[in-house]
């Protein structure tokens, strides 16, 4: 650890040390470190002529992109709060950010969601500032362009030559720096409140795990900056090693993919989604080859999986192993790999698991992902693999400085400098979260091996007993079930139930490609003899790895999408399971008590 323990702090350090490496890429422009310090520290002057104080609270809405991460640092250097908004949220759920955070500055990107903030603004007293960072037309009379106030804020800089440095220094280790928004799976979204400490120590403390000469690789960024995981360990991360980014500005697939094969990044963080559909297309594109190359490509994925496995255990790979290795790769792994751009050493994965066959598979082809395990009011991460010591099917080692513990009903526990200042506005869930000797009670259920490896298996209030008493986790066979590309989500259901049941929400674009309907609604392809085939086959094969009672007896296809205005999905896309359940619950029924009925999917060969 350094003295830094502020966040401008470590702006500053990292310009110091590495003043003219790449920090940001763009299609627009690419920005060193220097070159983001000096635009932070403008903006966060421009930010006081609009009426920021330090400890106000300032918002920012938008895709991930350089402007949000300046905002974020412009904030933080004039004193600020900074306060992350999903840019999918609606005015009314917006408004009850701004309001509940006391922002009185909000950013914002593109037209779509300036006009959701001014909407939101009609409810917000305290909201006197809205700043767009979109082009000109997209900016009406009650936003300030971005440009314009960092033009003023060089302006007021140039006059004021040591306001910024008093600014960056007004707020101390232990003031809050951020409030991240939680996703809200099991209701309103609560306001963790994290300190400049709580951030500079989780990504020192997880900068050790990563391999050494970080400031020499590249990443790609595209998760949501209001997710902790994306503006703490990953926005903050890297200005802690000194690695750049190219930021995507999009979730979608296609341009994810894009600026992978143009940056060629080295590393990169993401869900485990784009893990599973790639492992999946994979699979799919061997099936559909010629009986010659599928033989080519066991051969080589054999190879390859005996080599991971001999360094898993710590043992070197026989010499003419790695000769076939060696043949393997040229012929057919490392086309696994250009996918990802070619040159990817490293990937990060968190928020869910990933069947350990995947991440075996990945091993095998050149590439290590690496699970690690945290959640907002831990700063991100508290647990996870490293370059060096890593498990398959868990989720690491605790962080250094962090111990994880296992309440006596498996509940997992962290303390650490990491553990979260508490919730805003909410003293009586923060005692829920804080216990009197200030362990963070996470409400996920785990094991920890012999070795100090933590496995997750499910939240704790998600836990099903079914009718026969027999304990469920269904995050371990929604996991095995999202194998299929085809699937965006599972609900599995059972409490109190005599068996195990689950509902599947199509992933449309994939549904679309596998039925060659480019154009189906969700309902049709609900229907498509093809899709009800790959969604059978994906139970079965999920219920030939689970005990039987944890087996998926029956499972409907859901005829529509599930959403985030109806309040299924977080802004994180995580199902809210009450919500689910009450909006369907007359289609949950008709799975236990219409076993015939034609709307009701009949599954693995046990039931026919």
């Amino acid at each position: 650890m350094t003295e830094v323990r502020t966040l401008p702090a470590l702006l500053d350090e990292r310009a110091r040390l590495t003043p003219n490496r790449l920090a940001f890429a763009s299609d627009r422009e690419r920005v060193t470190w220097r070159e983001l310090s000096d635009r932070a520290g403008a903006l966060a002057m421009g930010l006081t002529e609009v009426g920021l104080s330090p400890g106000d609270s300032a918002a920012v809405m938008g895709q991930t992109t350089g402007e949000w991460a300046l905002a974020d640092l412009g904030i933080l250097c004039a004193g600020g709060v900074s306060v992350g908004v999903y840019p999918n949220l609606t005015p009314k759920q917006v408004a009850h950010l701004v309001n509940d955070s006391g922002a009185k500055v909000a950013f914002a990107g593109s037209q779509e969601e300036l006009a959701v903030l001014v909407e939101a603004k009609r409810e917000c007293p305290r909201l006197e500032t809205l700043i767009g960072w979109g082009t000109a037309e997209h900016l009406g009379s009650q936003v300030l362009d971005y440009s314009t106030l960092l033009d003023r804020g060089r302006v007021l800089e140039s006059a004021h030559p040591d306001k910024l440095e008093r600014l960056k220094k007004s707020r101390g280790p232990d003031d809050v720096a951020l409030v991240i928004y939680t996703s809200g799976t099991t209701g309103v979204p609560k306001g963790a409140m994290l300190s400049h400490w709580n951030c500079v120590f989780e990504v020192r403390s997880a900068t050790p795990l990563l391999p050494p000469g970080m400031e020499r690789e590249e990443t790609v960024s595209f998760l949501p900056m209001a997710h902790v995981a994306e503006h703490v360990i990953s926005h903050y991360g890297r200005i802690s090693t000194g690695t750049g980014t190219r930021y995507v500005g999009s979730l979608a697939s296609e341009k994810v993919l894009a600026a992978l094969a143009k940056s060629r990044p080295t590393m990169f963080g993401s869900v485990p989604r784009i893990f599973e559909k790639a492992y999946a297309t994979v699979r799919s594109r061997v099936a559909e080859a010629s009986p010659a190359k599928r033989a080519v490509f066991g051969w080589a994925e054999r190879v390859g999986r005996q080599v991971s496995r001999s360094a898993r255990e710590g043992q070197p790979a026989p010499l003419p192993l790695l000769a076939q290795r060696f043949v393997a790769d040229k012929l057919v792994l490392k086309r696994v790999r250009q996918a990802f751009g070619g040159r990817v050493k490293l990937f990060i994965s968190g928020a869910a698991r990933i069947e350990p066959e995947i991440l075996e598979f990945f091993h095998a082809a050149g590439m290590l992902v690496l699970e690690v395990y945290g959640q907002t009011e831990c700063t991100g991460v508290c647990t996870a693999n490293s370059a060096e010591r890593f498990r398959f099917g868990t989720v690491g080692l605790p962080l250094p400085g962090v111990e994880v513990r296992l309440a006596s009903d498996g509940e997992v526990l962290v303390h650490g400098d990491n553990v979260f200042q508490g919730y805003l506005n909410l003293p009586e869930a923060t005692k829920e979260a804080l216990d009197a000797g200030a362990w963070l009670h996470t409400g996920d259920v785990g094991e920890i091996d012999r070795d100090g490896f933590l496995t997750i298996t499910d939240r704790k209030k998600n836990l099903i007993v079914t009718a026969g008493g027999k304990k469920v986790a269904p995050a371990a066979i929604e996991t095995l079930v999202a194998t299929e590309p085809a699937v965006a989500a599972t609900l599995v259901v059972g409490e109190g139930r005599p068996y195990i049941t689950a509902l599947i929400a199509l992933d449309l674009e994939e549904a679309r490609s596998a039925a060659g309907l480019p154009d189906a609604p969700v309902d049709v392809l609900a229907r498509h003899g093809a899709i009800r085939e790959r969604v059978r086959q994906a139970i079965e094969r999920a219920n030939s790895n689970l005990a039987r009672f944890e087996r998926v007896r029956r499972y409907l296809i859901l005829p529509t999408e599930l959403s985030i205005a109806r309040g299924e999905l977080t802004p994180t896309l995580k199902v809210r399971r009450r919500a689910v359940e009450e909006r369907l619950g007359a289609e949950i029924e008709a799975l236990y008590a219409n076993p015939a009925g034609a709307e009701v999917e009949n599954v693995a060969s046990a039931d026919r």
